[in-house]
């Protein structure tokens, strides 16, 4: 089974605010964890995303959105949250079952057999934090205009609400009970489930999961107090040596 991350370098680019260290570092690490695991890692980027004819309405609906909700200028960053996206929307059969991860999340030795896959419709398999999802593109295809339309349509709630809107942001304030208890109305017409089963984020201890993330969070708030990374200068430092050591078992 092939697994996609999505990777465009940032660094230096026009409207980018965010400073990315060691990313292919991580991009490697990620090959190799899950490659080990029997899957097929595959690497998408923006020109993938420019394929689809919604690449233009997505930039500057989500560019749009999120002035509207934040009072500011999405970052490059945010708009490739969103554009991850349409990129996986374009990969081969578009009904070919996929799975789609960040970079950070680090196969823990679970093969493709002890995933509960489910083909019919596109999977979170870390709650409302899109860090791993299985779907086929054509269900890509259906998120990425579920932005426009489910954004469009709780708008005033988001203004509102919401002080950030990336990609997260988006499943966190339409998908959970927390901010609207309607979610499971809009689960069944976007064909979206929602778990958290399979995928825990990692803060140095050895709990039963599937796949590790390492979000920069982990790393900033968890990781760097524990004593072998205390020598580290950075967060995406700490990050690489914590994907060692679960890719190295």
């Amino acid at each position: 089974m092939k697994i996609y991350t999505y990777h465009e370098p940032l660094n230096n680019k026009p409207g980018n605010i965010h400073t990315f260290n060691h990313q292919e570092e991580l991009l490697n690490l990620w090959r190799e964890s899950w490659n080990r695991a029997g899957f097929e890692p595959c690497v998408v980027s923006l020109k993938d995303a420019q394929k689809s004819p919604l690449f233009e309405t997505l930039s500057d609906k989500m560019t749009y959105f999120f002035n509207q909700i934040t009072g500011k200028i999405l970052s490059a960053y945010g708009l490739h949250c969103f554009l991850r996206w349409l990129a996986y929307s374009t990969i081969g059969n578009s009904d070919e079952l996929i799975l789609v991860s960040d970079y950070d999340v680090f196969n823990n030795g679970s093969k493709q057999n002890d995933w509960n896959f489910n083909y019919s419709c596109l999977t979170l398999f870390q709650g409302v934090c899109p860090s791993i999802t299985s779907g086929t593109p054509r269900h890509f295809e259906a998120l990425c205009k579920a932005f426009d339309e489910i954004t469009e349509e709780r708008l005033s709630f988001l203004i509102e609400n919401a002080s950030h809107y990336h990609d997260q942001e988006f499943f966190k304030f339409n998908f959970s009970q927390n901010h609207n208890k309607d979610y499971k109305s809009l689960c069944l017409k976007y064909n979206i489930d929602i778990t958290n089963q399979h995928v825990q984020t990692y803060h140095g201890t050895d709990l039963p999961t599937k796949a590790w993330h390492i979000p920069h969070a982990a790393a900033k708030f968890h990781l760097k107090l524990l004593p072998e990374y205390e020598h580290l200068d950075c967060v995406d430092s700490i990050r690489v040596a914590a994907a060692k050591k679960i890719v190295d078992g």
